[in-house]
C-alpha cells in the first residue's frame, strides 16, 4: 500500500532532524577542540554569528559536509541493521521493501539510500521535495537510487521478511 504524503514528510523530517543534529554537534565539537579554527563568540539567539563562524573558518564547512555524509551513512546502516527501518520510518509506520521483490532489501542498499538522501538534501532539498510532491509513488532520490519503495505497515508488530 502506497504511503500518504504526510507519512513520507514525517519520516523524512525525523530522519533529517536526527542527522543534522548529530552532524551539528560533531562539527561544534571539532570546532571547539581543534586549535586551527578562529574563535567566534556564539549565541543561540543570533543566526549571523553561526554564519560568521563558517565564513571565518572555511575548513569548518568541509568538516561539516564530510561529517554529514558519514553520519548519514552510519545512521542508515545502524537503523537498517537493528530495525530494518529508519527511526522516521518507525514513527510514521512505514517499511522499506525492494521495488521488484517486495521483500526487505539487502543491507548494501542502505548505503545507496544514505548517499542518495544526503545529496538530495545537499542540493537545496530537491530530493525530498521531489519525493513529496512530484513523484506519484512519493519516492525521493534515495529510494530511486537504491531501487526501494516505502510501504505503509498494516500491523505495527509486522517486521519485514529478510
Amino acid at each position: 500500500m502506497r504511503p500518504s504524503v504526510f507519512r513520507v514528510i514525517v519520516k523524512d523530517s525525523i530522519d533529517f532532524l536526527l542527522i543534522i543534529t548529530i552532524t551539528g554537534l560533531l562539527t561544534y565539537c571539532i570546532y571547539r577542540l581543534s586549535p586551527i579554527f578562529t574563535p567566534v563568540p556564539l549565541s543561540i539567539q543570533f543566526f549571523e554569528q553561526i554564519l560568521e563562524l563558517f565564513f571565518t573558518n572555511h575548513k569548518l564547512v568541509f568538516w561539516a559536509l564530510g561529517l554529514g555524509l558519514q553520519v548519514s551513512i552510519i545512521y542508515f546502516l545502524f537503523c537498517f541493521m537493528l530495525y530494518h527501518n529508519t527511526v522516521g520510518g518507525l514513527v510514521a509506520r512505514l517499511s522499506v521493501v525492494d521495488k521488484k521483490t517486495q521483500k526487505f532489501p539487502p543491507l548494501y542498499r542502505s548505503l545507496s539510500m544514505a548517499v542518495g538522501g544526503y545529496f538530495g538534501v545537499l542540493a537545496c532539498f530537491i530530493g525530498p521535495l521531489y519525493g513529496w510532491w512530484l513523484d506519484k509513488e512519493h519516492r525521493g532520490f534515495s529510494e530511486k537510487l537504491s531501487k526501494t519503495i516505502w510501504r505503509s505497515q498494516h500491523n505495527s508488530n509486522m517486521r519485514p521478511q529478510v
